[in-house]
Formats: structure tokens, sequence, C-alpha cells
């Protein structure tokens, strides 16, 4: 298996958003992701576009069992939320 081989927890091929600056447009494109997770509670992804070259870097971290952190930087800027999971029971 090449992610074993790779030391990797993921590889995948997905849908990316490309943002175009100039032209102020949303495209659609392929991505190739590879991942590892680092602990029980970080998790790093990196991407690179396979019709235009745009590359991110990503970063999950679970702070408590309902707060975490993403952070995501690519190259058309960066960005980072504060997410907070509610689950329900029925």
């Amino acid at each position: 298996d090449l992610k074993n081989k790779l030391g990797l927890d993921e590889i995948e091929l997905n849908s990316q958003d490309n943002y175009d600056s100039e032209t102020e447009t949303v495209s659609q494109g392929t991505a190739l992701s590879v991942g590892k997770r680092l602990s029980k509670r970080a998790h790093v992804r990196y991407s690179v576009g396979l019709n235009n070259q745009q590359q991110t870097l990503s970063m999950h971290y679970r702070l408590s069992p309902k707060w975490s952190l993403q952070a995501e930087t690519n190259t058309s800027g960066s960005g980072a939320d504060i997410i907070y999971t509610l689950e329900r029971t029925s």
C-alpha cells in the first residue's frame, strides 16, 4: 500500500475550488491531497491542484471534545477558524 510506504494516513484525489483574484471568479478543479495524523489531536494535509498548481496546507487541531482549530494557507491567502461542535441526540 502506497500510503504505508510513504508513512501517510491519506492520499486522495478530490475536488478543489480555485479563486482567481484578478477576475474574482471561482472555478472547480481536481487536487491531489496527502495527509498525516501527527497525534490524537493534530492532523495536517497538503494539496496541490492538478490543473492549476494551487497549493494548500491545512492543519486541524482538536482543543477539546467540542472545540477545534482549523487553519489553512494557500496561494490565494490564509485563514483560520475556531469550530464548536454540537451533537444532538434523538
